[in-house]
């Protein structure tokens, strides 16, 4: 990535002033785990989210991945306050590879 490159993508994330140019690397890897995880197309709890991120914030890498897929969201049944999480079947492409942000694919 180029050094604008990272910088659009930091400003993406709203990151600005807060994530440095050796974040980037660490964030992009978490992503591409959740998407890992999501492949199965099974629904996965928030703290499977972070676990599969190896970070804090792995919803956020979620959040992130929602501009390119459909991520279902369903809340538990018993706990109304935990949500599950599943990446929806009809949008299991990868984007473009003309697309510089996702170039974990």
């Amino acid at each position: 990535m180029t050094r604008e490159e990272v910088y659009r993508y930091i400003r993406s994330l709203g990151g600005e002033g807060i994530l440095t140019e050796e974040d980037v690397p660490d964030l992009r890897k978490g992503r591409g785990r959740v998407l890992q995880l999501m492949s199965d197309f099974a629904w996965h709890s928030r703290s499977a989210v972070c676990d599969a991120a190896q970070q804090v914030e792995g919803s956020r890498r979620l959040r992130e991945l929602r501009k390119w897929f459909t991520i279902r969201c369903r809340r538990d049944t018993v706990d109304k306050r935990l949500f599950s999480y599943q990446l929806d079947w009809k949008d299991a492409e990868p984007p473009p590879k003309a697309d510089k942000q996702l170039e974990l694919f």
